[in-house]
């Protein structure tokens, strides 16, 4: 079960999504500045996660599309919560690669 938090900061409103990971560990991570609406949405994917990740299995369909389309700053969280093994890898190409490959071609 993942819970989510409003934090007030600035006068900005804040959210951080608390969970335990498989190992019964408490994991805490900060969402940033988002409206509560994609705070809750991104809770309960997380707790698709963690069950698919207590269970060994993969999580639904749903949510494996969700993670091709996030931000690479919400990869980055949640690979260093512990599920990068359902994240897809990317691919990122540089503008001198790019260019490199058009003038070699």
């Amino acid at each position: 079960m993942a819970s989510i938090h409003k934090e007030r900061r600035n006068g900005k409103t804040y959210y951080r999504l608390q969970f335990y990971d498989k190992d019964n560990r408490r994991r805490s991570m900060r969402l940033g500045a988002i409206n509560k609406k994609s705070a809750d949405a991104i809770r309960a994917k997380v707790e698709d996660l963690v069950s698919s990740s207590i269970s060994g299995g993969s999580p639904h369909n749903e949510t494996a599309r969700w993670l091709t389309t996030i931000g690479d700053d919400l990869v980055a969280k949640l690979t260093y919560a512990g599920f990068g093994m359902f994240i897809p890898t990317r691919e990122s190409a540089t503008l001198k690669a790019f260019w490199d490959a058009y003038v070699e071609s």
